[in-house]
């Protein structure tokens, strides 16, 4: 995700002791900045577990995303940058995040939940945003473009398995292209514009429990 804020004054009326009093406070908003283009690789490994009698479809991830960030605003400005965990009790090995190469291994992480920096951008000026890790995930993994209806431009996922039994829930965006590989599959999202409310996501295959 990417955007900007600014501070804006505006009029608040209060009551007090049958006094109508108007009192101007200042508040943030925030604006978002689209992300002009995506290219994202993932690997899935399937490792199923057994805890008990049962078992239970784990896997890991190693996930990779370069983004393209264009100030469009028409003016400079101070953007943040931030990359969204996928889950807040999660392990993130070998984490990356990369401003034009640049690492920025000392940015805090912001609520738990995120790592982020901000970059001074002149109008029209674009950024390069490499973010990565290695982490480990249950049952499904998904891909969210956003919250609601969002749109993406220049959009591409390439992801590789090393499981042949894809499937893909109710309500997620099928891949356009599949190949086999020599253990799994090769499933490719490519979109110059879209725009919806479903998500990329796919089921891992359970083992028959006893």
């Amino acid at each position: 995700a990417a955007g900007w804020s600014e501070r804006v004054n505006h009029q608040v009326q209060t009551v007090e002791d049958g006094k109508t009093i108007t009192k101007t406070v200042e508040r943030r908003v925030d604006h978002p900045v689209p992300i002009a283009a995506s290219d994202v690789n993932v690997g899935l490994t399937l490792e199923h577990r057994q805890k008990g009698l049962l078992w239970y479809a784990t896997y890991g991830v190693d996930f990779t995303g370069t983004y393209a960030i264009v100030n469009d605003t028409g003016a400079a400005r101070d953007i943040e940058v931030a990359l969204g965990f996928p889950a807040k009790n999660a392990v993130f090995d070998d984490l990356k995040f990369e401003l034009d190469g640049k690492p920025w291994s000392s940015t805090p992480v912001t609520g738990n939940d995120r790592i982020s920096a901000r970059v001074q951008l002149a109008p029209g000026e674009r950024v390069t945003l490499r973010a990565g890790y290695r982490s480990q995930g249950l049952d499904r993994w998904t891909y969210q473009f956003g919250n609601g209806v969002a749109e993406v431009r220049d959009f591409k996922l390439a992801l590789r398995t090393n499981f042949d039994a894809i499937d893909f829930p109710d309500g997620s965006i099928s891949p356009g292209s599949k190949e086999r590989t020599a253990d799994g599959w090769l499933l490719r999202w490519d979109y110059r514009r879209l725009v919806s409310g479903a998500n990329i996501a796919l089921t891992m295959p359970d083992k028959l429990q006893p």
